[in-house]
């Protein structure tokens, strides 16, 4: 019976790092989802002096609401694709350290245009704003993935084309949709907010996408690549 070997310290050292890279992806995550939720409130000077008062006050809060649910769902969807990620490059390097921090930055500060759409949804420059924060958060991301599958240097053994294929799809359809909403900004304001609801289709269409290129792949190439 061979004993296998214990993992050297420098491979040792590389997972700790790897892990540690995603725990403070999750972290950031989290700050970020949590501080969504600041810019929803009554004034503080409001004078409410009965329910027609109340309910006024809360209308006028509709616009953060949106912003608040958007962002929220925009940011849950972002660390979906992140978990994705990670499920499939399961070792890190300098450089894929580097960009994930790009991405966190955008994920990181994404409270801010949310906070400017939310008081100025009216506005097409607002929405422009946050149309491409978050399609740079979205390019960043597929930098990562790029950077991951050119060569295979960072793809597991066994990771076929076609599902690299679909996967690039699943990283470019978001950051797509938010550039391309940025127009919808000019048109009517809700346009772009539509928009925004649909780019998370893109990770549910990327995981359908792989299901049926692993699906359709023959059955003999499938054997020949996991050997006798």
């Amino acid at each position: 019976m061979v004993k296998k070997s214990a993992p050297s310290r420098a491979q040792a050292g590389e997972a700790l790092g790897f892990e540690r890279m995603v725990f403070f992806s999750d972290a950031v995550f989290a700050i970020a989802i949590t501080l969504l939720v600041i810019e929803v409130r009554l004034p503080e000077t409001a004078v409410l002096r009965g329910s027609g008062d109340f309910l006024a006050a809360l209308a006028g809060l509709l616009p953060r609401l949106v912003g608040f649910f958007v962002s929220f769902v925009v940011i849950g969807s972002l660390w979906l694709s992140h978990h994705r990620f990670f499920r499939i490059v399961r070792t890190s390097d300098a450089r894929l350290m580097l960009l994930n921090m790009l991405f966190l930055f955008f994920v990181a500060s994404l409270p801010f245009p949310t906070a400017v759409v939310g008081r100025y949804s009216w506005i097409p420059e607002a929405e422009a704003l946050y149309a491409g924060w978050v399609a740079a958060a979205g390019l960043a991301k597929l930098g990562m993935w790029i950077h991951a599958a050119r060569g295979r240097r960072l793809l597991p053994a066994g990771f076929s084309p076609a599902q690299r294929a679909a996967e690039s799809v699943h990283f470019a359809v978001p950051a797509a949709v938010f550039l391309l909403s940025v127009p919808l900004a000019w048109v009517h304001w809700i346009a772009p907010i539509v928009a925004w609801y649909l780019a998370p289709l893109g990770y549910f269409a990327g995981k359908l996408s792989v299901g049926r290129m692993a699906g359709s792949t023959p059955a003999p190439a499938r054997r020949r690549a996991g050997g006798r």
